[in-house]
């Protein structure tokens, strides 16, 4: 029976508990949760290249996959979460996923709606009038501040 290279455990393809997930690449297996908290584990974060590696071979994944940004780590565990003997708890929280991605879309559907609505263009408008005239100001005091601290102090202090 194979082990674990990861948790030094017997790996059981009838196991309910622990399922099994083989590298495409190089075709190693470990446990799902152990190869997930692999991927997971902090290394060297300059390296962006011992990301998705293979724990036993070191060898690079996909070459595509951004393994250094959470985006590319989202996209991989979408895509396994597509197989069927994807782990429960992984199934689990990319449904939760999908679930709050559309209400964030209908919340951004709904916020788009309301701006383009003309009374509240016409508040945002004068928001941004507004805004921009508060930071010229802010920029002509900078400027006169400025002009006051290059003084030189003894120089200011002569009584004519």
């Amino acid at each position: 029976m194979e082990k674990c290279t990861i948790c030094h455990e017997e790996m059981d393809d009838m196991s309910e508990e622990r399922k099994i997930y083989q590298l495409p690449e190089c075709k190693h297996s470990f446990h799902l949760e152990c190869v997930i908290t692999w991927w997971r584990s902090p290394r060297d974060y300059h390296d962006s290249r011992r990301y998705g590696e293979c724990p036993l071979c070191r060898g690079q994944q996909k070459k595509n996959i951004p393994w250094s940004t959470r985006k590319g780590r989202v996209s991989y565990f979408r895509r396994l979460a597509r197989k069927k003997n994807v782990h429960p708890l992984l199934l689990k929280t990319v449904k939760k996923l999908r679930e709050e991605e559309k209400k964030w879309l209908a919340l951004k559907k709904e916020r788009n709606a309301f701006s383009k609505r003309e009374d509240v263009k016409k508040i945002i408008h004068e928001r941004r009038r507004i805004r921009d005239e508060v930071y010229r100001q802010l920029k002509r005091v900078e400027k006169i501040e400025w002009e006051v601290s290059s003084f030189d102090p003894f120089s200011a202090l002569l009584i004519n």
